[in-house]
C-alpha cells in the first residue's frame, strides 16, 4: 500500500467515525495523526499520533484503523501521564493490554457501523478481567521482578490470561514502546490532562446524536470533577445525624447541667452507636504514614462518638481483619501482613460472605481499584459508604455509585 493510499484510508476512517460514531470521530478529527519514517510502528506522546508508513504498508485498512485507535485510547486513558516513575517498558505492556482488550470489544460496534476494524496479526492480547493498568503493571512486574531490577527491560514473560481461574500459561515477548512522552513534569501532565479532558467533554456533547450508538469506556470520564470534601467532616456529620436519633432525656448531657439546661444525652443502655468499618487498601499504593494517620484520626472519631471500630486490609482479597478496636494499644497492633494487586470487588464479596452489616464504612484507596462488577454492587451500602481517596484524582461516576467520595487531604 502506498503512502497516498494510507493517507486516503485514514481520511476515510475519520469521516466514517464522524458520521457513524461521532464521539470517537470528534476526538480523532481534533488529533494530529501524521507519518514519521523514524519510528518502527506507531506511537503517541499523550496528545499526537505518529505512524510508520513502512509499517502501515504491511497492514490491511482495518488493521491500520485498529492501530490508530490503539494510540487514541492511550491518549484518552492518559497513559503517558499516569506512569508515576514506574518501569516504562512494563508500564507500556500493561497499558497495551488494557487498550487492546477495550478495542476488541469496540470491534463489535465498528462492525455494526460498517467500519473496517481488524486486530493486527502482531500485538499484545491477553485475557484480562476487571483490571486497571496499575493493577496489571503490579502483576507483570511481580512476574518479571528480576529482569525489571536489572535495568532496561528487553523481554518479558506475559500471561495468556490474568483471570484467577485460567491457570498460568505464559509467553515471552520482546518489548517495544509506543508511549514516548519522555519525562513529563507535573505541569506538563496537568496541561495534557486539561487538553484531553476538553476533548472528551466536547465529544460527549457531539456523541449524543442518534448516530452515536457505541460503547464508550467509563475510564474516559475519570476526570469528571475533583473531590475536595474532607472525609472526617462527612463521617462526623453522618454520626451526628444518627446520634440525634439515639438521644434521650433519661441520660441528660452533663456539660450543660451547671447552666441549668437539661438537654438530651446519648442513650447509655446502648453504648454502641454504630459499628464503623474501615477497609484499607494494603496493595502498597498508599504510604504507611498516610495509612497510620487515617486510622489514628478514625480511632479518635470513633471514641468521640462511642463507636466500635473495625479494620480490614485488602488488595485482591480481604486478608487481615481486626474487630472491636477499643484502645490505642489494640490499634497499633492492626497491621497488614500481605500486599498484591488491587480489586475492590473483594471488599463487597467479604461483606456478603461474612454477613457484615456496617453502620458506616470507609474504603481507603488511591482511586485505582478496578471496576466493581454488577453482581457486587450493593445499593444498600451506598448511603453508608465514604470512599476516601489518598491522591488528588478526578471523580468518575463509578466512584459516586459506591458512596460519598472524599479526599484524604485537608480541605483546599
Amino acid at each position: 500500500m502506498t503512502n497516498q493510499e494510507i493517507e486516503q484510508n485514514i481520511s476515510k476512517f475519520k469521516i466514517d467515525l464522524l458520521r457513524k460514531m461521532p464521539f470517537y470521530g470528534d476526538i480523532v478529527i481534533n488529533l494530529t495523526i501524521e507519518a514519521d519514517a523514524s519510528i518502527p510502528t506507531a506511537c503517541t506522546n499523550g496528545l499526537n499520533v505518529k505512524y510508520s508508513p513502512k509499517f502501515f504498508s504491511t497492514l490491511s485498512k482495518g488493521e491500520q484503523n485498529f492501530v490508530i485507535m490503539h494510540e487514541v485510547f492511550h491518549i484518552l486513558l492518559r497513559h503517558c501521564q499516569r506512569d508515576n516513575d514506574k518501569n516504562p517498558e512494563i508500564w507500556n505492556v500493561a497499558a497495551d493490554l488494557v487498550v487492546n482488550d477495550m478495542l476488541v470489544k469496540l470491534k463489535e460496534d465498528m462492525k455494526a457501523n460498517n467500519i473496517l476494524f481488524d486486530k493486527p496479526r502482531e500485538g499484545l492480547f491477553s485475557e484480562i478481567y476487571n483490571e486497571t493498568v496499575e493493577n496489571l503493571y503490579a502483576k507483570i512486574y511481580a512476574d518479571n521482578a528480576k529482569v525489571a531490577k536489572s535495568g532496561k527491560v528487553k523481554k518479558l514473560s506475559i500471561r495468556k490470561s490474568y483471570t484467577p481461574w485460567r491457570g498460568d500459561q505464559r509467553e515471552e515477548i520482546s518489548v517495544s514502546s509506543d508511549l514516548q512522552p519522555g519525562k513529563l513534569t507535573p505541569i506538563e501532565k496537568e496541561v495534557l490532562n486539561s487538553v484531553v479532558e476538553e476533548l472528551v467533554r466536547k465529544a460527549s456533547n457531539v456523541g449524543r446524536s442518534p448516530f452515536g450508538h457505541c460503547r464508550i469506556p467509563d475510564e474516559f470520564f475519570s476526570f469528571e470533577e475533583k473531590s475536595y470534601l474532607n472525609w472526617k467532616k462527612i463521617l462526623k456529620n453522618y454520626l451526628d445525624s444518627d446520634r440525634s436519633d439515639e438521644s434521650s432525656y433519661t441520660t441528660p448531657e452533663r456539660k450543660y447541667i451547671h447552666m441549668d439546661l437539661i438537654l438530651p444525652g446519648h442513650e447509655m443502655d446502648n453504648e454502641v452507636l454504630e459499628e464503623v468499618w474501615a477497609f484499607v487498601d494494603s496493595s502498597g499504593s498508599i504510604g504507611t504514614n498516610e495509612m497510620n494517620k487515617f486510622l489514628t484520626e478514625l480511632y479518635t472519631i470513633s471514641k468521640q462518638f462511642h463507636c466500635v471500630m473495625n479494620i480490614c486490609y485488602w488488595d485482591t482479597s480481604v486478608g487481615d481483619v481486626y474487630r472491636n478496636i477499643r484502645t490505642e494499644k489494640a490499634l497499633k497492633q492492626c497491621i497488614p501482613h500481605h500486599s498484591g494487586g488491587t480489586d475492590i470487588n473483594c471488599v463487597y464479596e467479604w461483606i456478603r460472605n461474612n454477613k457484615v452489616k456496617p453502620g458506616v464504612m470507609l474504603i481507603l484507596t488511591d482511586g485505582m481499584y478496578g471496576r466493581v462488577t454488577t453482581e457486587n454492587r450493593m445499593p444498600s451500602l451506598k448511603r453508608k459508604t465514604i470512599l476516601v481517596i489518598s491522591e488528588e484524582r478526578f471523580v468518575n461516576q463509578g466512584m459516586k455509585e459506591l458512596g460519598k467520595v472524599a479526599t484524604l487531604e485537608e480541605d483546599k
